[in-house]
């Protein structure tokens, strides 16, 4: 792929490199990035001088499946540019950062989750494979029911501040206080931080069916829509613990959005581009 200041990729194309099948929407950059080729594997390689092989999740890495068309581009293009995922998704964008709200424009076009991220990924075409993400681990109880998780260290928000269990533990009392966000049914006893690093999710039921399901939460900061409904709440400059974040609130306009990569990322040399652009 030739390579220019603003590379253009849809996102069918950006699932076809990596040789992922179905719906796109809900895995963003980062589930599309789970064999540890990130945008390196999704033909950007042209857009400046080579860099030094890395690594990047090297658990993932080992297990996820890589298409022979991405396995035969180049790796790790030099940061820099923007790349414009798609044209014409919708004739307008809207401004609505909220997760939880799927009448949202840019809920329903997959932006989000170039924002937001899941405790674990997952993989379409391997029943019950998962990869650890802001979760480092997860052991389940014997009955099943109680799911504790290890959050993984290092990992910021978009503000800077430092994503704890509690951040987690709130993003499920969510789902258990508010039904209308927890539209997978998960039956959430009880959602606890043990410890800053530790958070234990208890179901009423055995979790192994349901970690399909925890694997499309996004995970939202401690206080989020605090006082209203989450399902209803407008966000409109988001903060989340992804590769991208809303620099300014006019970089979200009717006519295009525009995510800029976070320098302080937890996934080290994550992103190598500069930008997203997503037109209406």
């Amino acid at each position: 792929m030739r390579c220019t200041r603003r590379s253009r990729l849809t996102l069918g194309a950006l699932a076809a490199r990596l040789g992922l099948a179905g719906p796109v929407a809900g895995l963003g950059l980062a589930g599309l990035g789970l064999a540890g080729l990130g945008l390196a594997g999704l033909g950007l390689a042209g857009c400046g001088p080579s860099a030094a092989a890395r690594t990047t999740l090297s658990s993932a890495t080992s297990a996820a499946p890589v298409s022979d068309t991405a396995a035969s581009v180049p790796a790790n293009p030099a940061p820099g540019g923007t790349l414009v995922i798609a044209e014409r998704l919708e004739q307008r964008l809207g401004n609505n950062f909220n997760p939880f709200d799927q009448t949202s424009t840019l809920s329903q076009i997959g932006a989000l989750a170039f924002v937001y991220e899941p405790l674990l990924e997952y993989n379409e075409l391997q029943v019950d494979r998962y990869y650890p993400w802001l979760a480092e681990s997860w052991t389940f109880s014997l009955s099943g029911e109680t799911i504790t998780f290890d959050i993984r260290p290092g990992v910021t928000w978009a503000d800077g501040s430092r994503l704890t269990a509690s951040d987690v533990a709130y993003t499920f009392n969510l789902l258990k206080d508010y039904p209308d966000i927890n539209a997978a049914g998960i039956p959430i006893v009880s959602a606890v931080a043990i410890n800053p690093a530790t958070f234990t999710l208890t179901l009423s039921q055995p979790g192994w069916t349901y970690l399909y399901d925890i694997a499309h939460l996004p995970i939202v900061k401690s206080g989020f829509a605090h006082g209203h409904d989450p399902a209803k709440y407008v966000v409109t400059m988001p903060d989340g613990t992804g590769p991208f974040r809303l620099a300014k609130t006019r970089d979200a306009s009717p006519r295009e959005l525009v995510l800029t990569a976070r320098a302080g990322y937890w996934q080290p040399g994550e992103p190598p581009v500069g930008a997203l652009a997503v037109p209406a």
